[in-house]
């Protein structure tokens, strides 16, 4: 079993919480499985991993599929929000609740996959 610790000088999986200072790119490297393996894996040694990213296409879609949460701001292009709707479909009307969601600036749709809920900016709940 591999187990994998990112936090500099630590060896072993007491801290629980993992903040990492790797780009997404690194998902795509050869040997920068990494990650994804970590998001996979994590949740059996109770590893809590918040991924960002500026570009949603270059998240695996396995990683998308698998959030337990989503906070997604608006899309800069089409293709993007046509790649995250294939992804992501276990909420009933998400393209109408992205896009009310997202109209006013700096405002996001938040997702919570455990409840099939979705949030406008964490507070108003979508129905």
């Amino acid at each position: 079993m591999k187990v994998f610790c990112l936090e500099a000088g630590q060896s072993n999986l007491s801290q629980k919480r993992l903040i990492s200072p790797f780009p997404v790119p690194l998902l795509n490297r050869r040997n920068g499985h990494l990650l994804t393996e970590l998001f996979f894996c994590g949740r059996h040694f109770g590893i809590t991993l918040i991924l960002t990213t500026q570009k949603l296409l270059a998240v695996p879609s396995g990683m998308l599929t698998n959030c337990s949460q989503m906070a997604l701001f608006r899309l800069k292009t089409k293709r993007e929000l046509d790649g995250f709707l294939d992804n992501v479909n276990s909420i009933d009307d998400l393209p109408q609740k992205y896009r009310f969601a997202t109209e006013k600036q700096f405002s996001f749709l938040c997702m919570d996959f455990t409840k099939n809920k979705a949030y406008r900016c964490f507070e108003e709940e979508l129905g």
